[in-house]
Parts: structure tokens; sequence; C-alpha cells
């Protein structure tokens, strides 16, 4: 049989992901079977999505562009809330509001956003990633017209190479200190996103994912086992010469 390697592929907007791994077979021989076993829990560990910000990442640039937004909400002292159900009906309710304001002009809402209190001064406020407004309307205004309990605090364009970094930022708290309250999630997304693409296939063990001409890559790791049964590589980099669009 002749050897091979299951790919994963992953594609989300501008980002590409690509795992490959040898797989252990039934006939393999017991030295051969450690080695692929080795590159293959190296492989199933970076690309298991469950407890990591890979996820949101993904999310994020299969939604996203440099066109849309950072937004940062805090609530006053009139509004300090304490209560999970209190807090999701605030966000509930500025949604509501926005949903609204967006619908009025023909344009849709996407967003993804967290909620966070365990650190710095412990005080409630959710990032969120949102997409832009149609020509003419300030974001800023907008979302300060929707939002009711406090300041909004930042609003910046997103950049598109540090989305991993985002990402990262964006699940902290729940990695390091644990989730703000019992029933919330590590982050709360619109209905209307779509999911990354996934593909697998298979291919030659000498065969080596490579990024195309002009793509920016952000990571590149390989591993081979000593007696060459098996391998692992990942790759993951953003697709050249596509230009952001602004959503409506």
């Amino acid at each position: 049989m002749p050897r091979t390697r299951k790919v994963k592929r992953v594609e989300a907007g501008q980002l590409v992901k690509i795992t490959t791994y040898t797989q252990v077979f039934p006939q393999d021989q017991p030295e051969h079977r450690a080695a692929k076993a080795k590159a293959t829990n190296a492989a199933r560990q970076r690309i298991n999505d469950k407890c990591s910000y890979e996820k949101l990442e993904e999310r994020l640039y299969a939604n996203f562009t440099s066109a849309d937004y950072v937004v940062t909400l805090t609530y006053d002292e009139q509004h300090q809330l304490t209560k999970w159900k209190y807090i999701r009906a605030a966000m509930a309710n500025f949604l509501k509001r926005l949903r609204y304001a967006r619908g009025k002009r023909g344009e849709t809402l996407r967003y993804i956003y967290v909620t966070e209190g365990l650190h710095g001064d412990k005080r409630v406020h959710h990032h969120m990633v949102i997409n832009a407004p149609g020509t003419g309307v300030d974001i800023l205004e907008e979302v300060k017209a929707c939002w009711r309990e406090g300041a909004v605090t930042k609003v910046e364009r997103l950049d598109m190479l540090s989305l991993g970094a985002l990402s990262k930022y964006l699940t902290k708290e729940n990695v390091e200190t644990g989730r703000a309250f019992k029933g919330s999630h590590s982050w709360i997304a619109s209905h209307n996103l779509k999911a990354p693409k996934i593909t697998y296939e298979f291919n030659d063990i000498g065969k080596v994912p490579f990024a195309p001409p002009g793509a920016h890559v952000i990571a590149s790791e390989s591993m081979k086992t000593d007696n060459g049964f098996g391998s692992y590589t990942y790759l993951k980099y953003i697709r050249a010469g596509e230009q952001p669009q602004a959503n409506t």
C-alpha cells in the first residue's frame, strides 16, 4: 500500500490552514505504528479547536474584513450588573436596537462579542466585533445611540493580520480565570455568520503544502520521526490580492 497522508484544509475568508499527517493502519509494523502515532497526535493537538482561540479566529476571518470594527462597551455606576441574566438582557436590548437601526436602512447586522469581568478592576464589560454600517453612517454614533448602559470606550478598525492575536485577547479571561458568570459562553455570535469551509483529502507522503505567491505566511511547522514513517506539517497563511469590501 502506498504511503499517504491525511490533509485537513480550512478556508475562512482570507485565511487558509493546512494540516497534513500520516495515518496509522492495522497492518503497520510496531515501530512504524509508533512513528505514525507520534505524528498523528501532534497534528491532532494542532487542529483541536475545542479549547483554543482558533475556532474564534476562523469565524472572524470568514465573516469580517478590514472595513469592520472592534468596539468595547462598559457599564456606568447606575447600570452596574452582577447577574448574568441581566447582563444578557442588556446586550439583547442593545442588539435589538442596533438591528432595528440597520434594518431601517436595509442593512444586516453581524457580530461576535465576549463578556468579561474577572480581570483588572473586575468591572463587567463587553468586547465586540461588528460589521460596518452603510456609507455615511458613523459607527461610533450608531453604537452610542443603541448602548444605554454606559460608555463606548473603544472603536477601532479590524487589523486582518492580527485577528489571531485579537482572538487570543478575546478568549484570554476564559483561559486564565474561567468564565465571569455561570451559564455564560466564551463568545456569542449572531446566527447569520458563515462557518469556515473544511475539507479532507489524501496526498502522497512526499507532498508538502506551500503558500501561493504573495501570500502572508503566519505559521509553518513540520515534524518528522527518525525512521521516516511518521510526518506532520502545518501551514497557516493569508491569501494575497484580496481587497476587503465593506459589509452591508
